[in-house]
């Protein structure tokens, strides 16, 4: 059963006002929603989709409010999960979806600007997605959407890190790495 009072937990997603003013509920009452579904039984990505499907919450609400309830539900700490932790980071770049993923295609443009980071692609989807692979084994999957005025935001996710120094870690280094694309997509003719 999981504490109704405890917001510290499902923080991680946002605050309590941040919550209540794009989901319609606190998060008490949405956890108290996904017990009465059965919700305890299901992994995060099964309890997203039934927010989504039957709630109508749009997909990054659905996906945080699932996890903010596995998290407080199993006691984990916030980027913790099954197998390991994990780490997420953002960034939005001032290049239109194709120009920011030809960032990331081959090593001399990656090069530019991630410098030494040894990393394998192993799957694109142009313009959409990549999936790396670090010299370690871990797998970074990097997602890109465009956004209005033609820019793109770049989402970088890997789990199953050993631990919070692991995450923390990971984003004081990929944020430092994105910042330097951004600077190199600034530039009008850098390629």
């Amino acid at each position: 059963m999981v504490r109704m009072g405890s917001t510290r937990a499902a923080g991680a997603a946002g605050s309590a006002a941040a919550v209540r003013a794009r989901t319609g509920r606190t998060w008490a009452q949405w956890f108290a929603v996904l017990e009465r579904a059965g919700a305890a039984d299901l992994p995060a990505p099964e309890v997203a989709r039934l927010l989504l499907a039957r709630y109508g919450l749009d997909p990054w609400w659905s996906r945080m409010v699932a996890e903010a309830y596995e998290r407080t539900r199993a006691g984990r700490a916030r980027d913790e999960q099954g197998g390991g932790f994990r780490a997420a980071l953002s960034r939005t770049l001032p290049a239109g979806t194709e120009r920011a993923c030809a960032a990331w295609r081959t090593a001399r443009a990656r090069a530019r600007w991630l410098g030494t980071e040894k990393v394998t692609v192993r799957a694109v989807q142009p313009g959409r997605a990549l999936r790396l692979t670090r010299v370690d084994g871990g797998v970074i999957e990097v997602q890109f959407y465009g956004t209005p005025g033609g820019g793109t935001r770049c989402s970088l996710r890997q789990r199953r890190l050993p631990s919070e120094a692991a995450v923390r870690c990971f984003k004081e280094e990929w944020g430092a790495a994105l910042g330097r694309l951004r600077a190199l997509l600034s530039t009008p003719h850098a390629r």
